[in-house]
């Protein structure tokens, strides 16, 4: 029985690895996930030092433009619980894609 994908349209070449044999985490790959998790997490925190100059070239007061991070934290959290844990019902690679063809097309 062949391997079934949800997204159809993205399947292309041969699957590399075997889903049922689990992947050893090498401290490459477990320094490359901690880089991911930082720049991310300070993302969210870059605009919060020029937020008094973001107000003013926006001509918005502070109480608005503290809007921003908090959206921005939001969004985050909304993502972590509604979008991560579909990574465990769909094929990861085809998931993969597919996120990054959204943000593609809505960025």
């Amino acid at each position: 029985m062949g391997t079934q994908y949800v997204f159809d349209f993205l399947r292309y070449g041969r699957r590399l690895t075997d889903d049922n044999i689990p992947q050893r985490l090498t401290r490459r790959l477990t320094t490359m996930y901690a880089l991911a998790a930082g720049f991310t997490a300070a993302n969210l925190s870059y605009n919060q030092p020029i937020l008094n100059i973001l107000a003013d070239d926006f001509d918005v007061s502070l109480t608005q433009i503290g809007n921003v991070p908090a959206m921005a934290q939001a969004g985050n959290a909304i993502g972590l619980l509604m979008i991560l844990p579909l990574a465990d019902y769909f094929p990861r690679r085809g998931f993969t894609l597919t996120l990054m063809a959204l943000t593609t097309v809505f960025w």
